[in-house]
């Protein structure tokens, strides 16, 4: 299944920062990402930056959902 929870920019960082110390697959979103669609630029946008300096929009975690569910406990369902 898809869930999609809520969480603030700096808890994104965080995130990223417990689930890299992990074995699950995860992608990481980024604003430039919606900025341009092609990807070599994209790469050499994000290679001029340092890892503090990348924001997050949204994390993808897949995995096994215990897993999952611990790393995310913290945070709430996304709501409108």
């Amino acid at each position: 299944p898809i869930v999609t929870l809520s969480a603030t920019k700096y808890q994104l960082k965080q995130l990223m920062k417990e689930v890299r110390n992990t074995s699950l697959l995860y992608i990481g979103y980024v604003p430039e990402m919606m900025d341009t669609t092609n990807d070599k630029k994209l790469a050499q946008v994000l290679n001029e930056k340092t890892d503090p300096e990348i924001e997050y929009a949204g994390l993808g975690i897949f995995g096994p959902k215990s897993e999952v569910d611990n790393l995310t406990k913290k945070f709430s369902l996304w709501s409108k």
